[in-house]
C-alpha cells in the first residue's frame, strides 16, 4: 500500500458529522487505527489528540475497528477526542488498507499518496513535511512509551 493512492472515503463521524477524505487534500493526513481492546492504541490517542491541538494544519482521522460504535464512542469520550473518528463497521476501511495489527497509523501526503504505515509511530516524514521535528519526536516518544507493556 506504501506509494499508492489513499482510496476516497466518506464515512459518518462518531462526534455527528462526517469525514470524506477528499478534504484532506493538499494536507498531510494521519489516518490512525485502534480499537478499545487494544491497550496500546488506548495508551497512544491522548498522543494523537495533543498532536491535533498542535499541528492545526496536519489532518488526523482515527478509524475505531470495535465491533460496535458504542464501543469506539466510548473512546471518543475517555480521551476527549476532537478529531474526527469513524467507526469502520465491518472492517471496510481495514481491508482496503490492508490493516493486519494495531495499532496503525498511515500517513498521506497532500497529493494523496500513503507514504507510510507505521505500526509503532509516526515516520519522520510528517515532520519534514510540517516543519516541526521536535514536536513529532516529542510525540513519537510518547507513542513508543504507549506501546510498552504496563
Amino acid at each position: 500500500m506504501l506509494d499508492a493512492a489513499l482510496p476516497a472515503f466518506h464515512r459518518p463521524t462518531l462526534q455527528g458529522g462526517t469525514f470524506d477524505s477528499s478534504v484532506a487534500s493538499g494536507q498531510v493526513l494521519v489516518i490512525d487505527f485502534f480499537a478499545a481492546y487494544c491497550r496500546p492504541c488506548q495508551r497512544k490517542l491522548p498522543a494523537l489528540e495533543a498532536l491535533h491541538r498542535r499541528q492545526p494544519q496536519l489532518a488526523i482521522v482515527g478509524v475505531s475497528l470495535d465491533e460496535t460504535g458504542d464501543a469506539a464512542r466510548k473512546s471518543v469520550t475517555r480521551h476527549h477526542l476532537t478529531f474526527p473518528v469513524v467507526h469502520d463497521a465491518g472492517n471496510v476501511l481495514a481491508g482496503r488498507l490492508r490493516v493486519t495489527e494495531l495499532p496503525i497509523s498511515f500517513v498521506v501526503d497532500g497529493q494523496g499518496r500513503i507514504l507510510d504505515g507505521q505500526p509503532t509511530g509516526l515516520h519522520q516524514r510528517v515532520s519534514v513535511m510540517l516543519g516541526s521535528r521536535a514536536e513529532i519526536e516529542r510525540l513519537e516518544g510518547l507513542h513508543a512509551r504507549a506501546l510498552q507493556p504496563a
